[in-house]
């Protein structure tokens, strides 16, 4: 239960002139490691074990700081980082099917942030809802850095772990155990449509 990284991103989110990144693949695990080390500054690659993930790897392939798929005026936009970022496309899947469009938005670079490039990009895709799905605590994680510092009119939401240790199981378990699973996402996106009817 101590050992799932989930209290990294916070941490490192509170740290002076730090550089975080959170690649996906092992090309954004090159280009993080190639940047850092032109850096003035300390900077961190935050990766997970296991191996790529072809479905992140056919959407997302830019190795910019954040990155948007193809989609256009949606109803809900996913942020999220890390290999997260496959639930959310699966989400996107299931969500499809009830009607709901929905945009993701993929950050490798978590810190520091162009807030208004951020800004200007979740405007365009006219989102009424925007979801920060992150593999963390949302105490001081990314959703909570990334929703202090933006200015936007959209409801907004944040998808995390909050106030519990996460056991021993298979990934797609814990996923499920802290609300993180695709299937999770949809219901908790069908809800927040049900309220704004």
């Amino acid at each position: 239960p101590t050992h799932h990284g989930v209290f990294a991103v916070a941490l490192l989110m509170s740290v002076p002139d730090i550089t975080v990144f959170s690649p996906a693949s092992y090309a954004e695990m090159k280009h993080s490691f190639d940047v850092g080390n032109t850096l003035p500054s300390s900077y961190v690659v935050r990766y997970p074990k296991g191996s790529e993930d072809e479905l992140l790897n056919s959407v997302f392939h830019s190795l910019s700081d954040f990155e948007l798929d193809d989609s256009a005026d949606a109803d809900v936009l996913i942020v999220t980082y890390g290999r997260i970022t496959k639930e959310a496309l699966k989400a996107k899947k299931l969500l499809a099917a009830d009607g709901v469009r929905v945009a993701v938005m993929k950050f490798l670079k978590l810190t520091p942030l162009d807030f208004d490039k951020i800004a200007a990009a979740i405007s365009a895709t006219r989102a009424r809802l925007v979801v920060v799905l992150e593999e963390g605590i949302k105490n001081g994680g990314f959703g909570e850095h990334l929703f202090a510092n933006l200015q936007i009119c959209q409801d907004k939401e944040i998808i995390a772990l909050d106030g519990v240790f996460v056991p021993h199981g298979t990934l797609s378990q814990l996923y499920d155990f802290a609300g993180l699973s695709a299937e999770k996402v949809r219901d908790r996106i069908l809800k927040w449509k049900r309220r704004t009817k």
